[in-house]
């Protein structure tokens, strides 16, 4: 029987992400957290008497800003607080803070410990061709970290350093050895040995992926794509169906969506095993009636 890691991001909403916690504790499941380094008033110790069966760790802390490649080295930390901790994983999850089970923690490791494919999901092919794109990490976004969201006087002056990088021909993926870019959701569970993989190529993803821009939802596909990994996928890839990382993300209703109060059963008809995302503070009634249905004590 293998063990599971739960890998979360989190900077905020910290009595949801003991929920969260909750919902995943299971002897069969360890849970380590990242929490953006900008926070300072996060106490750690509050979250250990939450969990009966889980161990929890905390791994190293990064100043996290939205698009930025410091993004992609949080998951780093996390896969590697994980992998160096002693354990032999079967399954890796990537979660946010503002995620929530659908399933019992023990039906979710079920689900996964029969199938063995990684799920990652990938976008439809049109966009993931789209020249602005493919820009994520063909040209330089030196001013991402800074820049954040897509908005003031500092979003216009890296558009401007982008455009003079496109005149000069400037393609970061052919020197990287990447023909194109794939991308998707950042939010995956992989097994133990992409896991492992992953953190083997960590040199080439600084290289290739640093200065990019909302390459957290790059990295991943690109590097499957590019190994024998490729052919272990749940779904082919492209299919744009999020079914490929069993996480219900719906953008038709939001940017994403925000489930509601009045959505429980929609969550619980579907066959997802996560869904994202969350609000306790909003909508407090279908994130206590999700954590009911998940928790039998």
């Amino acid at each position: 029987m293998g063990k599971h890691a739960y890998l979360i991001i989190a900077h905020n909403k910290f009595e949801q992400l003991k929920m969260l916690c909750e919902m995943l504790d299971f002897e069969q499941n360890d849970i380590y957290m990242h929490i953006d380094a900008h926070v300072t008033d996060f106490d750690a110790d509050s979250f250990r008497p939450a969990l009966r069966h889980s161990k929890m760790k905390f791994a190293e802390r990064t100043r996290v800003n939205w698009g930025g490649y410091s993004q992609i080295q949080a998951e780093l930390n996390l896969l590697k607080a994980a992998a160096n901790s002693g354990e032999d994983y079967s399954y890796y999850h990537l979660l946010s803070g503002a995620d929530l089970p659908l399933r019992p923690a023990q039906e979710i490791w079920g689900f996964f410990e029969q199938r063995g494919t990684e799920f990652i999901h990938f976008s439809a092919h049109d966009f993931a061709m789209e020249e602005r794109t493919q820009e994520r990490a063909k040209c330089y976004h030196l001013l991402q970290e800074k820049v954040g969201r897509p908005t003031g006087w500092l979003y216009y002056m890296e558009r401007g350093l982008v455009e003079m990088q496109k005149l000069l021909r400037v393609d970061r993926l052919k020197r990287n050895g990447m023909k194109r870019l794939y991308c998707g959701s950042q939010w995956f569970s992989i097994t133990g040995a992409l896991a492992k993989y992953v953190l083997s190529k960590e040199d080439w993803i600084k290289s290739a992926f640093s200065y990019g821009c909302c390459v957290d939802e790059c990295f991943l596909q690109t590097l499957v794509m590019q190994s024998a990994f490729a052919g272990n996928l749940s779904m082919p890839p492209e299919a744009d169906d999020y079914h490929a990382n069993m996480r219900w993300i719906d953008w038709k209703r939001g940017n994403p969506y925000t489930f509601e109060d009045g959505d429980y059963e929609e969550l619980i008809a579907s066959d997802y095993l996560f869904a994202r995302k969350f609000d306790m503070d909003q909508y407090p009634k279908v994130c206590k009636a999700l954590y009911k249905n998940c928790v039998k004590k």
